[in-house]
C-alpha cells in the first residue's frame, strides 16, 4: 500500500505531460503512485503516459471519456490507496523536495504550501478547526491562491465526508472542494516552503479563455458556499469571486477586438451589478475592505443612476491612448 497517491488529470497536454511526469519521479520520497487519468485526450497525450506506465509499476494510467477535470480528479480519488492525496496539473511541474516537505504529520489532515506567514500573522503556521473559523474571511483571504494544488490531503477525511470534485461547474469547482474539506479537518498546517511550478504558457488553461458563462457559474458556486456553510460571515469570499467575474469580463471582453464578445460582456457586467448575491457584499466592503475596494463599491453606484456607459467610454478612450 503506497502512502501517497498522487493525481494527475491529463486532457491534450502532449507538450507538458513529459516534464510532469520526470519531475514526479525525481522526487526524493519514493513511496507513492502516480495516477495518470487521461480525460480523453485527442492528442498523444494518453500513449505518453502508458509509454511511462510500462518504465515504472508505481505508475497507473486510466483512460477515460472525456468530463472534464472535475470528472478525472474524482475518478483519480476512487482509485487512490494512499494515506495522503496530491493533485498536480498535467502542464505544471514540483521540485524533488515537493513530497517529503509536504506529508502529513501526526494528526494533520492538511498541509497547504506557498504561504507567507507574517509575524504577529493571526493566520498561524499550525492550525486547529476552531482557528480557521474564528475569521474565515481572514482565512480565506491568505490561503485562496493554493488550492487544490500545491497542497497535501487526508484521503481518509475525504473518503469519511464523501467529498468529490463538483462536476456541473467548470471554474472555482477546486476552491470549492477544498473549502468543503478543509470545513471538514481538525488540524492543518501551512508553510512557506513552495515546489510547485505552475506553467503560465498553456495556452488551453481556463485563465486565458473567455467564457460567458462566467456570471452563471459564479452564481452556482457561491449558492454552493452558502449552502454549506449557511452561519459563516461569507462577504469577503462573495466579493473576490464577484471580482473575478467583473475582472474577466471587463480583461477578456470589453478589452478584447471581439465585438460579439464586448457586446456580451457589457451585458453581463450590467447582470453583475444587478445581482442580489453580489449587492448584498457592497456595504461590508465598503466597511472593511480597502481603501482601493471601497473606492470600487462607489464607483459601481454611478451604474445604478446610469453613468456606467459613459465612464466605461472614458477609460475605453484612455486605455487606447496609452497605447499610442
Amino acid at each position: 500500500m503506497p502512502k501517497i497517491s498522487i493525481i494527475v488529470p491529463v486532457y491534450n497536454t502532449e507538450k507538458y505531460i513529459s516534464n510532469c511526469i520526470e519531475s514526479i519521479l525525481k522526487q526524493k520520497e519514493k513511496d507513492f503512485e502516480l495516477l495518470l487519468i487521461d480525460d480523453g485526450s485527442k492528442d498523444q497525450s494518453g500513449r505518453i503516459c502508458d509509454t511511462y506506465a510500462t518504465k515504472d509499476d508505481r505508475i497507473k494510467v486510466i483512460h477515460k471519456k472525456n468530463g472534464g477535470v472535475s470528472s478525472a480528479r474524482n475518478l483519480g480519488i476512487d482509485h487512490a490507496k494512499g494515506e495522503m492525496i496530491f493533485f498536480i496539473d498535467s502542464d505544471d511541474t514540483v521540485g524533488p523536495d515537493y513530497l517529503k516537505n509536504l506529508e502529513i504529520i501526526d494528526d494533520e489532515d492538511f498541509v497547504q504550501s506557498g504561504v507567507k506567514i507574517l509575524e504577529n500573522d493571526y493566520l498561524k503556521p499550525i492550525m486547529t478547526h476552531e482557528d480557521i473559523f474564528k475569521d474565515y474571511n481572514q482565512f480565506w483571504m491568505q490561503s485562496r491562491q493554493q488550492w487544490p494544488s500545491m497542497c497535501c490531503l487526508s484521503r481518509k477525511v475525504i473518503e469519511e465526508n464523501h467529498l468529490r470534485f463538483d462536476t456541473n461547474l467548470k471554474m472555482g469547482e477546486d476552491g470549492l472542494f477544498n473549502q468543503i474539506f478543509i470545513s471538514k479537518c481538525k488540524k492543518i498546517r501551512r508553510t512557506t516552503f513552495n515546489q510547485y511550478y505552475y506553467n503560465s504558457d498553456n495556452l488551453q488553461s481556463a485563465s486565458h479563455k473567455f467564457y460567458e458563462d462566467r456570471l452563471e457559474q459564479q452564481l452556482i458556486l457561491i449558492a454552493k458556499l452558502e449552502e454549506y456553510f449557511p452561519d459563516k460571515d461569507l462577504n469577503r469570499i462573495r466579493w473576490d469571486y464577484w471580482h473575478e467575474v467583473l475582472n474577466h469580463y471587463y480583461i477578456k471582453g470589453i478589452l478584447n477586438n471581439n465585438k460579439i464578445i464586448k457586446k456580451i460582456s457589457l451585458k453581463k457586467i450590467k447582470e453583475t451589478y444587478k445581482s442580489k448575491s453580489f449587492r448584498k457584499c457592497i456595504p461590508y466592503m465598503r466597511h472593511k475592505g480597502s481603501l482601493d475596494e471601497k473606492l470600487e463599491t462607489y464607483f459601481m453606484g454611478y451604474y445604478v443612476h446610469g453613468l456606467f456607459e459613459p465612464i466605461l467610454h472614458v477609460i475605453q478612450i484612455g486605455a487606447k491612448l496609452l497605447k499610442r
